[in-house]
């Protein structure tokens, strides 16, 4: 199984550069969908929520293969399997516990919990498909993770030792091993597709798998009223914080792999406290800043060459 979609050995820098920007601004539109998310999360339930991003971006991705690539190719029966799973993973599962979690905590507190996705996506990385973990990344990844946690503490390690795990922080955790799961099994999907057919198909599956927990809800508890600043959030959600971050994360794993690429979730959780305390009031702290150069640093250390 670890010679299964080997990431390409040494791209050109200027190719190297592109990824890295990409990937940047995939975890700035990541970061914005906790704020989207907690207003999205007040109005709607947690598999509508759901279900309303996923068939909107469905319809972006389908148009965006459409005109790139000139449509969907049938996939094989270990394909379909995958396909599935990511849809289980990826979609369904994260984005459950996502917006389930966030009825219930601010959008800063759910982006700590998510400082844990890089660590255990490079173990995983490395027992799934034998990626090396080398003092260097492992050095790089503590720097990126801790510099993110300690920016949510408001500089403070002792915050994140005296506050109580609530119920609704284990529900988050449920994010992080459904997108560790997700970026695993992309890797062996992304070198027999494009990133783009990747992002497509595990985007269909999920919102398929979404439709009827969705109408339960809505059988259950009646057609929800949505205002117009809920659907703009859907509307993010949707476009940038899935169309253009599941492409442009697909396409980095393809080259880089899961570890390298994931340690750009890092920047999420500074950028979600940023954002959130711009759009929704929540505290900002001076140390915000110095915990994102201590993740700066942390994602330069993890992508140096081997």
């Amino acid at each position: 199984m670890k010679s299964v979609a080997k990431p390409m050995g040494s791209p050109p820098p200027q190719r190297l550069a592109g990824i890295y920007l990409k990937l940047t601004l995939t975890a700035l539109f990541w970061g914005g969908t906790f704020p989207a998310g907690r207003v999205v999360a007040e109005t709607l339930p947690p598999f509508t929520a759901a279900f309303g991003r996923y068939a909107l971006a469905s319809l972006g991705l389908v148009a965006l293969l459409l005109w790139r690539e000139g449509g969907l190719k049938s996939l094989t029966r270990p394909q379909q399997i995958n396909v599935w799973l990511l849809g289980l993973t990826g979609i369904l599962g994260y984005n459950a516990f996502f917006f389930w979690g966030l009825q219930t905590t601010s959008a800063g507190r759910a982006a700590l919990i998510i400082t844990t996705n890089p660590v255990l996506i490079a173990v995983g990385a490395a027992l799934w498909w034998g990626e090396r973990l080398t003092p260097l990344r492992i050095l790089g990844m503590g720097l990126a993770v801790s510099g993110a946690a300690l920016g949510i503490a408001h500089g403070q390690p002792t915050v994140l030792v005296r506050q109580a795990w609530q119920f609704h922080d284990l529900i988050l955790l449920g994010c992080v091993v459904s997108w560790t799961l997700y970026t695993l099994l992309n890797r062996p999907l992304v070198a027999q597709l494009t990133p783009l057919a990747t992002a497509t198909w595990a985007c269909l599956a999920g919102t398929l798998l979404l439709f009827p927990l969705m109408l339960a809800e809505v059988i259950g508890h009646g057609r929800p009223a949505i205002p117009l600043l809920t659907w703009a959030c859907l509307a993010y959600l949707a476009l940038l914080g899935t169309v253009v971050a599941l492409y442009w994360y697909a396409a980095a794993i393809q080259v880089l792999g899961p570890a390298r690429s994931a340690i750009f979730i890092s920047l999420v959780p500074v950028i979600a406290v940023l954002l959130s305390a711009l759009f929704l009031g929540e505290s900002l702290n001076p140390g915000l800043f110095a915990a994102g150069l201590g993740v700066a640093v942390g994602i330069y250390l993890t992508n140096q060459p081997r």
